[in-house]
């Protein structure tokens, strides 16, 4: 991240000393291409969203400028150095991207479902994601929603109200709701966008033995969790 952030600095500090040197139609049309590069990335970051799919409108502009730059080379040596790097370097860089799914629930439920038990019990943090669990999961268990909350709405009510906000918890709220869930159970597959966090201090504290986790997703990834007792 360091490396990239310093490579983006470089391009947009060239393409700056570039824009000051050109005539005025150039001058305004590389003006343009860098707001139409930036904005859409100080958007999603102004609202704390950095999935790529909301910032992928700006790589026209983006990899315009990056020819615009390397066009400006006069050295025949550097020219082509400088055009194989960054080639090799956005080639790498977006094969994950290429690649890996952003996201697939079926390879978490398919698992749950190859080795769940009777006395297993599934919990889904943050709470809201059981509506798409739900809808491939097949199973025999309920998949249960981490809400440590005590009201009487329901749950799609619930996911209206709280959906994605930070819920206040304490250690007593946690420990009553994971009681609750984990009662007569010997097996809990916890499915969260973290790998720790206070539900899984809970179960550690609480002689649950930790047997694996499954990763999905490259952007946001999302991990299954399995804990035995």
């Amino acid at each position: 991240e360091t490396i990239l952030i310093v490579l983006l600095f470089l391009l947009f500090y060239t393409i700056i000393n570039h824009i000051k040197k050109q005539k005025n139609n150039t001058q305004s049309f590389l003006i343009a291409l860098s707001i139409w590069a930036i904005f859409p990335a100080i958007l999603s970051n102004l609202f704390g969203i950095y999935l790529p799919k909301y910032t992928i409108i700006a790589l026209p502009a983006f990899f315009i400028l990056i020819g615009f730059v390397i066009s400006q080379i006069q050295n025949k040596h550097i020219y082509y150095s400088t055009l194989f790097f960054v080639t090799f370097f956005i080639g790498t860089t977006n094969l994950p991207i290429i690649f890996t799914p952003v996201h697939d629930a079926t390879l978490l439920t398919k698992k749950i479902e190859q080795q769940e038990t009777n006395t297993s019990v599934i919990i889904s943090m943050p709470f809201q994601e059981t509506l798409v669990l739900n809808r491939y999961y097949k199973g025999n268990n309920k998949i249960i929603p981490a809400y440590p909350l005590e009201d009487n709405y329901s749950q799609e009510e619930r996911i209206v109200r709280k959906n994605w906000q930070t819920i206040p918890t304490t250690d007593e709220t946690i420990h009553t709701m994971m009681t609750k869930y984990t009662k007569g159970k010997d097996k809990v597959f916890l499915l969260q966008y973290i790998k720790n966090g206070k539900l899984i201090k809970w179960l550690e504290k609480n002689n649950w033995t930790h047997i694996e986790t499954t990763k999905i997703g490259y952007y946001a990834p999302q991990y299954l969790m399995i804990y035995e007792r």
